[in-house]
């Protein structure tokens, strides 16, 4: 008897989870104010030993007490999250504390991704703009939508 192939639904899953895993921008997936998955990237870009050191973090504790424009992280990112929930998605940029307490700044991409069981899902893709002339980095990032 021949070897069946996989069925589509589980290819497809492989497919996606290798873009996840491979992608060279930092992948963070939020579910209801907590992070839930994370690829190698993110883990490498933070400078974490491990995806559950991440995992185990608290979304606020990446974020310094207060963002160059000078208002306060956490009441900036509560802004942002009932944009996105109302818009779908948006692009921002944002300082970011990694694991040893340096800055990092980079530029987010966060997309809601609609549920149907009352969570709350969000999927947020990153990149360092630290290579960016001071300049260039204290322009608004372009939102989408």
């Amino acid at each position: 008897m021949a070897e069946s192939s996989p069925k589509p639904n589980a290819r497809n899953a492989d497919r996606y989870r290798a873009l996840f895993e491979n992608s060279a921008d930092a992948i963070l997936i939020i579910e209801n104010d907590r992070f839930i998955d994370c690829n190698q990237a993110a883990v490498d870009m933070l400078g974490y030993k491990n995806r559950n050191a991440l995992l185990q973090c608290h979304p606020s504790e990446l974020s310094p007490e207060y963002q160059p424009d000078g208002k306060r992280s956490f009441d900036k990112a509560n802004e942002i999250l009932a944009d996105i929930a109302h818009r779908g998605s948006r692009r921002f940029e944002w300082d970011h504390v990694k694991a040893d307490g340096s800055l990092l700044p980079v530029e987010i991409s966060m997309t809601a991704i609609p549920a149907t069981d009352g969570y709350r899902v969000t999927w947020s893709r990153f990149f360092s703009t630290s290579r960016r002339t001071p300049a260039t980095r204290s322009r608004p990032a372009a939102s989408s939508g």
